[in-house]
């Protein structure tokens, strides 16, 4: 659930009482780019139907999207919110795998105070099928608005990286911003953790909106090609 309040009554209503957040879930960890995916927010409201259609590069929400790599992409309309699917062509259901979840809010935003909840749900609802929980893994606090939760299941290991970004207004006190963007790198075999991590935050780092980059300030990566090309080839190496 996230906060409910119109533009017109959060002028007239103080204070603002903070409803939460509604970051929704779709399949994902699949490695199809099949349209055929639900629409929920991560308490299970329904957010209405989905029309998740492929797009090409240039008409993501994000500059810079060629630079990322040939993702198949899929975008998704609804009345409160724009989203957008990435998959790597070359995922595999165990690794190696590189998939991310995009979504912008209309008029709202995503609260502060639920950041917390909202990553462990997030997390929790892709790992279920997996027998793993958020208790599980190692979790990392990048800055306030971006956590990672490193995790490993039977063979694979996986990076689970979640940022809240975006304009905050005069709403800044409890607003983290009006999009998010949700990572999942996998790596098979032996993995190691610092490379998963420091593939998704290059891969925030390629991407930008409105000439602003959307990565983590202060923090920087190798760059994107040579690392998808590390995860990617790493099977028919070995």
């Amino acid at each position: 659930m996230r906060q409910q309040t119109t533009r017109a009554t959060r002028i007239k209503i103080l204070p603002i009482i903070v409803c939460g957040c509604a970051i929704s879930v779709a399949i994902l960890l699949g490695v199809g780019t099949g349209a055929a995916q639900e629409n929920r927010s991560v308490d299970g409201e329904e957010l209405g139907a989905s029309n998740w259609h492929v797009i090409a590069p240039d008409d993501s929400e994000f500059r810079g999207s060629r630079n990322a790599g040939a993702f198949a992409m899929l975008r998704n309309e609804l009345p409160d919110r724009l989203q957008e699917s990435w998959r790597h062509p070359s995922n595999l259901p165990r690794g190696p795998l590189v998939t991310m979840f995009y979504e912008r809010l209309h008029d709202n935003f995503f609260a502060s105070e639920m950041f917390e909840a909202d990553f462990r749900s997030v997390f929790n609802l892709a790992f279920a099928a997996r027998g793993v929980d958020l208790d599980d893994a190692r979790v990392v606090a990048l800055d306030d608005k971006t956590k990672a939760a490193f995790v490993s299941y039977a063979s694979t290991t996986c990076v689970f990286m979640m940022r809240v970004f975006g304009p905050v207004t005069e709403y800044g006190a409890i607003s983290n911003g009006d999009r998010n963007a949700r990572l999942f790198v996998c790596q098979r075999g032996e993995a190691d953790e610092n490379f998963l991590g420091e593939l998704a935050i290059s891969m925030l780092s390629t991407l930008t909106q409105d000439g602003q980059e959307i990565g983590i300030p202060g923090r920087s990566a190798p760059p994107l090609p040579e690392l998808m090309e590390r995860l990617f080839t790493r099977e028919e190496k070995a």
